[in-house]
């Protein structure tokens, strides 16, 4: 498990994704992956539903909850799937090379001030992956990376030099102001007491299904 880092109170998650938690053999294409009965059955039971409606998923009556779920289908995940699907996307991108470095666990960190969605860390190489997360209908504008970028001070490990590569996942893409800052990042990298970034990459949800459908294949 990722440690906490205890002078800052924060606390630390290791996701189980939900390509974990879906059947085996299950498409990594988030539009597959949407309409496996794994994938159905989850999101009834955290949906917290009524025994009626997993009874009629495990009897094999899937048409009722299938039409009860589409329709909440978008907020459901917004709510409990997009940041793992993100988790999921660090995990293999980093496994095949597409990251600056491979990190050694991914999962989310918080404390008591702010979260941060997407947290990978390699303790023997010191560098560390941090991602915002949003599901929102609009392109996301530069403020979310700015405060994305003002939390690393806060959870950097102090011990010894740390590399920072912070990652931006959007549904709805980005503003050019977000792509200005992000040029920004690449060109003058930013450093705090004892870390510096090495880049910065967004995101949207089509980008993000294409790489998990290929990369899981």
């Amino acid at each position: 498990m990722i440690p906490e880092k205890e002078q800052d109170d924060f606390s630390w998650r290791t996701e189980v994704t939900l390509f974990e938690q879906a059947q085996a053999g299950c498409a990594a294409s988030l539009n597959e992956l949407m309409q496996q009965q794994g994938v159905i059955l989850i999101v009834v039971k955290r949906q917290r539903r009524t025994n009626s409606k997993r009874d009629q998923v495990a009897l094999g009556i899937q048409e009722p909850a299938l039409a009860e779920i589409s329709r909440q289908m978008v907020d459901f995940i917004g709510a409990h799937t997009w940041e793992e699907l993100c988790q999921e996307w660090v995990l293999r991108a980093g496994a095949n090379g597409a990251l600056p470095f491979m990190p050694d666990e991914v999962g989310s960190a918080w404390n008591k001030q702010f979260q941060i969605d997407v947290a990978g860390i390699n303790h023997m190489e010191k560098t560390l992956i941090l991602g915002e997360c949003k599901w929102g209908q609009n392109a996301i504008e530069r403020p979310v990376l700015s405060n994305l970028v003002e939390k690393a001070s806060q959870i950097v490990p102090p011990q010894g030099k740390w590399r920072v590569y912070f990652l931006g996942f959007s549904r709805s893409g980005w503003t050019s102001g977000a792509y200005a800052f992000r040029d920004e990042i690449e060109k003058m990298p930013i450093s705090g007491g004892n870390w510096q970034s090495v880049g910065m990459r967004l995101l949207d949800l089509d980008q993000v299904d294409h790489d998990l459908e290929r990369r899981s294949g």
